[in-house]
């Protein structure tokens, strides 16, 4: 009974949750990407190489950049339903989360329990979260 809230927001959430997860996985391989990219950038010589390669990569970092932000945009379209049934599940003061809640919470998301968190800039709710998520 008591995971029951458990249950029904990740039913409820399931499809945001999987896009915003999704896009965030995504996002963070561009960013790994556009590191390497910089890197390569900053400290290869380019005098040994066609004229074109440095601005094949400054070109492809560019493109790179763009597609991340695009992918900020769907993260956060995503993470604005999810965050407020995640507060209301989090911070109903009427029904706290309960340590079996708590527990079948990690059980659903794994992993991503403690990347919940990602989802709000809801500093009482990431606390919140987190404690719950540790005990």
């Amino acid at each position: 009974m008591a995971a029951d809230r458990v249950q029904d927001f990740a039913e409820s959430n399931k499809d945001d949750l999987e896009s915003f997860f999704s896009a965030y996985e995504d996002w963070n391989k561009r960013k790994k990407h556009c590191e390497d990219l910089q890197k390569r950038l900053n400290f290869d010589d380019f005098s040994k190489e066609p004229p074109e390669t440095k601005s094949a990569l400054e070109k492809e970092m560019q493109a790179e950049d763009q597609e991340r932000a695009n992918l900020e945009a769907v993260m956060d379209k995503k993470a604005e339903p999810v965050s407020k049934a995640l507060e209301k599940l989090v911070l109903d003061e009427a029904a706290p989360l309960t340590k079996d809640e708590a527990t079948k919470f990690t059980e659903v998301f794994g992993e991503k329990a403690g990347m919940m968190s990602i989802l709000t800039k809801n500093i009482q709710l990431m606390k919140k979260l987190s404690e719950a998520v540790s005990s």
